[in-house]
Protein backbone atom coordinates (compact mmCIF):
# COMPACT_ATOMS: atom_id res chain seq x y z
CA UNK A 1 0.00 0.00 0.00
CA UNK A 2 2.93 2.49 0.68
CA UNK A 3 4.47 1.77 -2.45
CA UNK A 4 1.47 2.17 -4.33
CA UNK A 5 1.20 5.59 -2.57
CA UNK A 6 4.81 6.68 -3.22
CA UNK A 7 3.94 6.35 -6.98
CA UNK A 8 0.60 8.50 -6.45
CA UNK A 9 2.36 11.31 -5.14
CA UNK A 10 5.24 11.06 -7.25
CA UNK A 11 2.91 11.37 -10.25
CA UNK A 12 1.11 14.19 -8.40
CA UNK A 13 4.51 16.21 -8.36
CA UNK A 14 4.94 15.63 -12.18
CA UNK A 15 1.40 16.87 -12.73
CA UNK A 16 2.03 19.89 -10.38
CA UNK A 17 5.24 20.82 -12.52
CA UNK A 18 3.38 20.28 -15.41
CA UNK A 19 0.90 22.92 -14.10
CA UNK A 20 3.44 25.15 -12.99
CA UNK A 21 5.49 24.85 -16.63
CA UNK A 22 2.40 26.07 -18.12
CA UNK A 23 1.65 28.59 -16.26
CA UNK A 24 4.99 30.25 -16.59
CA UNK A 25 6.73 30.82 -19.53
CA UNK A 26 9.91 29.67 -20.59
CA UNK A 27 12.30 32.63 -20.38
CA UNK A 28 10.95 33.22 -16.75
CA UNK A 29 12.30 29.58 -15.81
CA UNK A 30 15.33 30.56 -17.47
CA UNK A 31 15.56 33.64 -15.45
CA UNK A 32 15.08 31.21 -12.33
CA UNK A 33 18.01 28.89 -12.80
CA UNK A 34 20.80 31.59 -13.61
CA UNK A 35 19.71 33.04 -9.92
CA UNK A 36 19.66 29.68 -8.16
CA UNK A 37 23.09 29.27 -9.60
CA UNK A 38 24.72 32.47 -8.25
CA UNK A 39 23.20 30.71 -5.11
CA UNK A 40 26.02 27.87 -4.78
CA UNK A 41 28.59 30.56 -5.98
CA UNK A 42 29.73 30.93 -1.90
CA UNK A 43 29.77 27.17 -1.86
CA UNK A 44 31.76 27.16 -5.12
CA UNK A 45 34.58 29.51 -3.90
CA UNK A 46 34.73 28.01 -0.85
CA UNK A 47 35.25 24.37 -2.46
CA UNK A 48 37.90 25.95 -4.99
CA UNK A 49 39.62 27.58 -1.77
CA UNK A 50 39.46 23.89 -0.05
CA UNK A 51 41.46 22.54 -3.12
CA UNK A 52 43.97 25.23 -3.76
CA UNK A 53 44.90 24.69 0.28
CA UNK A 54 45.14 20.95 -0.55
CA UNK A 55 47.68 21.51 -3.53
CA UNK A 56 49.93 24.03 -2.04
CA UNK A 57 52.11 21.53 -0.12
CA UNK A 58 52.72 20.65 -3.34
CA UNK A 59 53.26 23.94 -5.24
CA UNK A 60 55.30 25.53 -2.47
CA UNK A 61 58.79 23.15 -3.09
CA UNK A 62 58.32 23.59 -6.55
CA UNK A 63 59.25 27.61 -6.37
CA UNK A 64 62.62 27.48 -4.93
CA UNK A 65 63.49 24.80 -7.66
CA UNK A 66 62.07 27.13 -10.44
CA UNK A 67 64.71 29.79 -9.40
CA UNK A 68 67.40 27.27 -9.26
CA UNK A 69 66.75 25.96 -12.96
CA UNK A 70 66.56 29.32 -14.42
CA UNK A 71 70.07 29.69 -12.75
CA UNK A 72 71.09 26.96 -14.24
CA UNK A 73 70.40 27.28 -18.04
CA UNK A 74 71.86 30.79 -17.42
CA UNK A 75 74.73 29.21 -16.34
CA UNK A 76 74.99 26.32 -18.97
CA UNK A 77 73.93 29.78 -21.91
CA UNK A 78 77.33 31.24 -20.38
CA UNK A 79 79.47 28.50 -20.37
CA UNK A 80 78.46 27.76 -23.51
CA UNK A 81 79.18 30.86 -25.00
CA UNK A 82 82.75 30.54 -23.30
CA UNK A 83 83.53 27.05 -24.88
CA UNK A 84 82.47 28.59 -27.87
CA UNK A 85 85.39 31.44 -27.55
CA UNK A 86 87.80 29.05 -26.56
CA UNK A 87 87.11 27.09 -29.79
CA UNK A 88 87.31 30.16 -31.62
CA UNK A 89 90.82 31.18 -30.31
CA UNK A 90 92.12 27.79 -30.47
CA UNK A 91 91.47 27.99 -34.18
CA UNK A 92 92.90 31.39 -34.52
CA UNK A 93 95.69 30.86 -32.93
CA UNK A 94 95.89 27.21 -35.26
CA UNK A 95 95.65 29.40 -38.17
CA UNK A 96 98.30 31.87 -36.71
CA UNK A 97 100.95 29.03 -36.29
CA UNK A 98 100.16 27.10 -39.49
CA UNK A 99 100.91 30.78 -41.25
CA UNK A 100 104.02 31.28 -39.01
CA UNK A 101 103.10 34.18 -37.59
CA UNK A 102 103.13 35.35 -34.04
CA UNK A 103 101.06 37.83 -32.47
CA UNK A 104 102.64 40.68 -31.74
CA UNK A 105 101.68 42.58 -28.41
CA UNK A 106 102.41 46.59 -28.47
CA UNK A 107 102.37 47.04 -24.48
CA UNK A 108 104.21 45.58 -21.74
CA UNK A 109 103.22 46.37 -18.28
CA UNK A 110 105.60 45.52 -15.31
CA UNK A 111 103.17 45.29 -12.10
CA UNK A 112 106.09 44.67 -9.26
CA UNK A 113 108.32 47.85 -10.71
CA UNK A 114 107.69 51.54 -9.63
CA UNK A 115 109.40 53.99 -11.86
CA UNK A 116 112.83 55.23 -10.53
CA UNK A 117 115.89 56.35 -11.32
CA UNK A 118 118.19 54.01 -9.10
CA UNK A 119 116.72 50.98 -9.99
CA UNK A 120 116.41 49.10 -13.66
CA UNK A 121 113.68 46.97 -14.22
CA UNK A 122 115.48 45.03 -17.10
CA UNK A 123 112.35 43.59 -18.46
CA UNK A 124 113.24 40.14 -20.62
CA UNK A 125 113.95 41.57 -24.42
CA UNK A 126 114.14 37.12 -25.77
CA UNK A 127 110.36 37.65 -26.01
CA UNK A 128 109.75 40.00 -28.78
CA UNK A 129 111.19 39.62 -32.37
CA UNK A 130 113.77 42.28 -33.81
CA UNK A 131 110.72 44.05 -35.88
CA UNK A 132 109.05 44.56 -32.58
CA UNK A 133 108.63 47.85 -31.12
CA UNK A 134 106.97 47.37 -27.45
CA UNK A 135 106.28 50.54 -25.25
CA UNK A 136 106.82 49.30 -21.34
CA UNK A 137 105.25 50.93 -18.49
CA UNK A 138 105.52 50.70 -14.79
CA UNK A 139 102.93 49.09 -12.00
CA UNK A 140 101.12 52.60 -11.97
CA UNK A 141 100.66 53.38 -15.85
CA UNK A 142 103.70 55.52 -16.57
CA UNK A 143 106.08 55.34 -19.62
CA UNK A 144 109.87 53.72 -18.17
CA UNK A 145 110.81 52.85 -21.55
CA UNK A 146 110.55 50.90 -25.08
CA UNK A 147 112.19 47.78 -26.67
CA UNK A 148 113.26 48.12 -29.97
CA UNK A 149 115.20 45.65 -32.56
CA UNK A 150 115.24 43.45 -29.66
CA UNK A 151 117.19 46.19 -27.28
CA UNK A 152 115.64 47.20 -24.49
CA UNK A 153 115.66 51.20 -23.84
CA UNK A 154 115.27 53.14 -20.56
CA UNK A 155 114.04 56.54 -19.96
CA UNK A 156 117.08 57.37 -17.45
CA UNK A 157 119.21 56.41 -19.83
CA UNK A 158 118.02 56.86 -23.47
CA UNK A 159 116.60 60.58 -23.45
CA UNK A 160 112.93 61.28 -25.40
CA UNK A 161 112.08 57.71 -25.05
CA UNK A 162 108.55 58.19 -23.66
CA UNK A 163 107.48 61.56 -24.58
CA UNK A 164 105.40 60.55 -28.07
CA UNK A 165 104.14 57.64 -26.04
CA UNK A 166 100.78 57.92 -23.69
CA UNK A 167 100.36 56.87 -20.38
CA UNK A 168 97.92 53.74 -19.79
CA UNK A 169 95.30 53.75 -17.05
CA UNK A 170 95.92 51.95 -14.16
CA UNK A 171 94.31 48.81 -13.79
CA UNK A 172 93.05 48.03 -9.71
CA UNK A 173 92.32 44.70 -8.77
CA UNK A 174 89.43 43.53 -6.44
Amino acid sequence: MKRFNGFINVSRCFTTLKQHFQRETWEKFVLRTRYSSLMYKKQLYLALAGVGICILPVIIPLVPKLGAYAELQRLKASEELERSRIEERAKTSDALYEAGVMPTSRKLRITNYFDSAKRNPRPDTTLYQDDEIVDVFDATGRCIGRIEEGIWKWKHKAKGICKSIQNIKQSRRK
